[in-house]
């Protein structure tokens, strides 16, 4: 773990470890009291945030399309049923949307589930677990994030029956666009549920910046290179 990485995981525990000493009662006030106030300056980065979501989104697009009727191809070939999968998530504020993404499973794996976190899994296909290990199979949320309902970076959406059983600490990480890659998916913790270790999410939502957001993407990458990233 390089030095930046150490500092931030220092951060996080530092959080989880402020709240954690609190009543459960009190613990999303707390935190809630800390969250920045809307500024000019907190507009600005939201909508240079979006910008940025926006020309990302359509730059991969560009680059995965011309590949997509191979990767299809290969779906379809491995195993039956389609080569996309879509799901109901919780994003923003409790709205509801339908997430994208290349199947990895076995078209008679129940919709509704908890998702894998490891290549043993029987229900991963072949093609799947390839699809997996390299992030390829996130790659229609863009579509997500050009209809403006997740962005590139942010706290991973959940399915409905997990966030039905939120306390109103998990609640706040609905308080921010869910993105394809965030502090979870970078933490050591990122093969265990999500909701477990929201203190991740948290800490971003407490200290949002186009910085942060850039490290997230650049880990990402890095995780990416030595090891599949936890999912959801």
């Amino acid at each position: 773990m390089d030095v930046a990485s150490a500092q931030l995981e220092a951060q996080v525990a530092r959080l989880w470890e402020e709240y954690e000493s609190l009543p459960d009662e009190d613990q999303a006030r707390y935190v809630e009291a800390r969250l920045p106030d809307p500024s000019l300056r907190s507009s600005l980065t939201a909508a240079a945030k979006r910008a940025l979501d926006v020309v990302a989104a359509l730059g991969g697009l560009a680059v995965a399309l011309p590949l997509a009727p191979f990767v299809i191809l290969a779906i379809r070939l491995d195993s039956k049923g389609p080569a996309f999968f879509s799901q109901v998530r919780i994003g923003r504020n409790g709205r509801r949307f339908v997430i994208y993404k290349l199947r990895t499973l076995s078209s008679d794996s129940p919709a509704y589930t908890v998702t894998p976190t490891r290549e043993e899994d029987y229900r991963l296909t072949r093609v799947g677990r390839t699809l997996r290990r390299l992030g390829l199979d996130e790659l229609p949320q863009l579509w997500n994030v050009l209809r403006g309902e997740m962005s590139l970076v942010g706290p991973r959406p959940e399915m409905p029956f997990l966030v039905d059983t939120y306390s109103p600490l998990q609640r706040l990480r609905l308080r921010v666009k869910p993105g394809i890659t965030g502090m979870w998916q970078i933490s050591p913790y990122r093969n265990e549920p999500i909701h477990h270790h929201v203190e991740y999410d948290l800490h971003y939502l407490l200290h949002p910046s186009l910085l942060l957001d850039l490290r997230i993407a650049l880990r990402t990458f890095g995780v990416l290179s030595r090891t599949k990233p936890g999912r959801g």
